[in-house]
């Protein structure tokens, strides 16, 4: 890299003014280049106004302005008078990329020069240009680039500032580019201070990602590479240590520092290492290990904080060390540390475990006094350990006080949720015969008996309300009609609304009252009354009351299942002009109406109304489409439908694909059908038994039993179950193939796998001994079918007739025929025939005429 002279700038103008000592040159670049930067086009680069020294002489006059509509940067490069020598060292180079990377308009320049600059012997970065370069990086989030810079560091064997490395380590850990990481560790860890931070910036990263395991081998990549640690470092391991459970490890750890020779004592980690020590023995059960540290740093004058106090006292109360808590609690709360409710927490759990049910309320009273608040799992802590201990009723009775409505709301709702339900009731018996309070109790019981879908409770709830006279607002009117409304009770939905009406709140003001109408229109839609329904949602319109998705929802679905057509289409148009339909359940009865109706064009149309409101067309509604055509119009008119579908952008699933495989499979494309296979277990749908039946069907019409028998094998493989259906397919396959051990095994494996085998099991197995002329096998499995209860259809008359008179087995022959007549089972000509040929060669004349006369009996019929 050599410059031959500044004649190479290619200069539009240069200013010189005398008086400052200096020259403002300012470069256009033109097409030409300097040669060690990479070419750039003249239509991107911008102006450079260049503070030099040295020139002997200007170039134009002042007056010659370059042109001041592009933007003008100056940069401060010293330049060599052009009769000396003209290759700019390697500091010259520096400074000049120092000058780019200092405007944020030159910065992306900066780093191309950077980079081709790299390929000249006489360049070197120095530790400040290598600073504005991950800077640069950094801010660009140019990750990869700055593996590159990483062998610069080894190349030039020249690293930035250790503040430098330690921000771009962490910078690193917080994008998650691990692999950068260990990269920029392996390049700091033989630099002494920069090792130390790099490797402090690691760990503490880790640790605030909870990485802990990250952080103990990074440790362990300290302690190979000869790193000493800091204070810092130290603290961080610990607690990595600590946060995975091992206290020996923590302990260990103290011990080392303190053996050191850092003065950790008056370091700024001093208190938090003692902390993590003593919150790390406590943890593991070792409490009063942890209270010896904590005297010791009561002697050394170290100062606590409040974790310190917390985690101790939580100690001791896990082991329920009352003495020593209550010592310590009363010690942290004259200092004013003790902030943390889990603390609290711990220990009314300790009160309650021993049976100190009034230290418990102390307890909350020292909260007040803190100005904390009660939290929900304290107030529930207390509530059940006195249901647990004496009784909530009793303690109620004893203190004759009752918390302020919201409280006991709360109360209630928090047992519900942790599905305390006793308790419950009990509050509810306290609280009844307290005006607004039983209000607030009973909406928040049937509320969350609601979430809970315990609709009957709700009523129970709801008649202990009527028992006791308290006033229902309009929200309990709405949780009520709800739960009714689950129940299938739409009388009682419509008595509540009627009562809701003729009483004196004013609900049509109150934020329920879209929700009440709601579910009295759902509840009427659901039970068949779909046009009662349409009358209060017109109702709604004549009182301006607004209607949300869920109204139109309920109402075009009651009509989609009465299968009124012209009535869900109107509420439809409505509904999607306000676009008001977002539920897909509502899409999916709208496609089964018309696919009953037979209206298969307009399945087509809902299509197009879900991709217009942005809804994806789930796989139960394309399935359906797909169905929908092959009963109506037939498999070719579905295959056609699903590739239509397809080049429209929708996603088949699973039911889909099954679907559409059997369709190709009663068409006999069976390419296809294989083919739509693969992509289907491609994209993860390798468990649907109803393909895999279908596939294994296939593989019986085209004679590929050993395909079969393949796909079966993974097909278990993948904990895909067979049923009965695959086993029928693959022995009915092998039946007619005469592979009498295959038919064998797979009954026995059937068995096996406790499958309980069919009318048509038995009939493939019979059918297949009986082609083998293996008669007595045929008639051990017709017995068994027989005594499973199995009835006698016209396909297995045929074969056992077949097997009865092969065998010359007259008597089964015409016992099967009697048990045919007992049982309805009609003859056809073709079994009518055999059996008289069997009877008349055996010369059972009787039976024979027997025959003959139900055979013109039941042909007359």
């Amino acid at each position: 890299m050599a410059i031959s002279s500044y004649s190479d700038w290619s200069l539009a103008c240069i200013h010189s003014r005398s008086h400052r000592n200096s020259h403002i040159l300012t470069l256009i670049p033109t097409c030409k280049t300097l040669s060690f930067f990479p070419a750039i086009s003249c239509s991107k680069v911008q102006n450079f106004q260049v503070n030099t020294t040295g020139c002997s002489s200007p170039i134009l006059e002042d007056g010659q302005e370059a042109s001041s509509n592009l933007p003008v940067i100056e940069l401060n490069v010293p330049f060599q008078d052009s009769k000396q020598n003209p290759v700019p060292d390697s500091a010259k180079l520096n400074d000049f990329l120092l000058g780019l990377f200092g405007s944020p308009q030159t910065q992306d320049l900066a780093f191309k020069y950077y980079e081709k600059m790299k390929g000249s012997p006489e360049f070197r970065p120095e530790k400040s240009t290598l600073k504005h370069v991950i800077r640069y990086l950094l801010r660009s989030k140019k990750w990869r680039m700055i593996l590159v810079v990483c062998d610069d560091f080894k190349n030039y064997n020249v690293l930035p500032d250790s503040s430098t490395c330690s921000k771009l380590v962490s910078s690193c850990i917080r994008a998650r580019k691990f692999k950068i990481v260990e990269t920029l560790l392996e390049v700091f860890k033989s630099n002494g201070k920069v090792s130390v931070l790099a490797f402090g910036s690691a760990i503490r990263g880790y640790n605030k990602l909870h990485m802990y395991r990250s952080t103990i081998v990074a440790f362990g990549k300290m302690r190979s590479a000869g790193v000493v640690l800091d204070s810092e470092c130290f603290c961080h391991i610990m607690e990595a240590y600590m946060r995975l459970g091992d206290s020996e490890k923590v302990v260990e750890l103290f011990c080392e520092l303190e053996s050191s020779q850092l003065d950790f004592y008056s370091s700024p980690f001093c208190t938090r290492i003692y902390g993590t020590l003593i919150e790390s023995l406590g943890k593991s059960g070792r409490a009063f290990e942890a209270l010896e540290y904590f005297k010791e740093m009561t002697r050394k004058g170290i100062s606590k904080d409040s974790s310190v106090y917390s985690s101790l006292i939580c100690s001791f109360a896990s082991l329920r060390e009352v003495k020593v808590a209550e010592d310590l609690f009363e010690e942290g709360k004259s200092k004013q540390m003790l902030r943390d409710p889990g603390l609290y927490l711990k220990l009314v759990l300790m009160y309650v475990k021993e049976g100190l049910m009034e230290k418990t309320l102390e307890i909350v009273n020292a909260m007040k006094s803190s100005k904390l608040r009660i939290s929900d799992c304290i107030f529930c802590a207390i509530v059940n350990g006195f249901s647990k201990k004496r009784g909530f009723l009793a303690a109620v009775k004893n203190y004759n006080v009752l918390p302020d409505s919201s409280t006991c709301s709360k109360l209630v709702s928090s047992c519900i949720r942790a599905r305390k339900f006793k308790i419950v009731e009990t509050l509810l018996e306290v609280f009844k015969s307290n005006g607004k309070v039983s209000v607030l109790a009973f909406g928040s019981a049937i509320r969350g008996y609601n979430k809970l879908h315990m609709y009957r409770s709700t009523i129970v709830a709801f008649g202990k309300m009527r028992s006791a006279g308290v006033v229902l607002d309009s929200e309990c009117f709405c949780h009520i009609m709800e739960a009714y409304m689950r129940l299938g009770d739409s009388e009682k939905v419509v008595e509540l609304f009627c009562e809701l009406e003729s009483s004196q709140l004013d609900f049509y003001s109150s934020p329920f009252c879209t929700r009440i109408y709601g579910t009295l229109i759902e509840s009427l839609g659901k039970s068949g009354r779909a046009f009662e329904a349409l009358e209060y949602f017109k109702e709604m319109t004549r009182k301006g009351i607004s209607k949300d998705s869920s109204v139109y929802s309920s109402l075009i679905c009651s009509f989609a299942s009465l299968r009124e057509v012209k009535v869900a289409e109107d509420l439809f148009e409505e509904g999607k002009s306000k676009q008001m339909l977002r539920d897909p359940g509502l899409y999916l009865k709208l496609v089964l109406m018309y696919v009953k109706e037979g209206l298969m064009e307009k399945t087509l149309e809902i299509v197009n109304a879900m991709k217009s409101s942005k809804l994806r067309i789930s796989d139960c509604i394309f399935c359906a489409i797909v169905n929908g055509f092959s009963k109506k119009r037939g498999f070719l008119a579905a295959v056609k439908v699903y590739e239509e579908l397809i080049s429209q952008g929708c996603e088949p699933g699973q039911v889909t694909y099954s679907s559409v495989i059997n369709a190709y499979c009663h068409l006999g494309l069976y390419s296809k059908a294989e083919m739509l296979f693969s992509e289907m277990e491609q994209k993860g749908f390798d468990k649907c038994v109803v393909a895999y039946s279908s596939m294994i069907v296939m593989y019986g019409k085209t004679g590929r039993p050993k395909d079969a028998m393949r796909l079966l094998a993974k097909m278990k493989e993948r904990g895909c179950e067979p049923n009965v259906w695959i086993y029928n397919s693959l022995m009915e396959m092998h039946g007619k193939a005469n592979n009498l051990r295959q038919v064998e095994k797979l009954w026995k494996e059937m068995k096996r796998r406790k499958v309980a085998p069919d009318k048509v099991s038995y009939t493939s197995v019979i059918s297949a001994y009986s082609k083998a002329k293996e008669f007595e096998t045929c008639l051990r499995y017709y017995n068994e079918f027989r005594i499973n209860g199995g009835e006698i259809d016209k396909v297995m008359a045929g074969i056992m007739v077949g097997v009865f008179s092969r065998s010359s087995r007259i008597d089964e022959l015409v016992k099967l025929l009697r048990d045919m007549k007992s049982e309805g089972t009609r003859l056809d000509g073709r079994l009518y025939r055999s059996s008289m040929n069997a009877l008349r060669d055996s010369g059972l004349q009787v039976e024979a005429k027997w025959l003959q006369e139900y055979f013109a009996k039941m042909y007359l019929d």
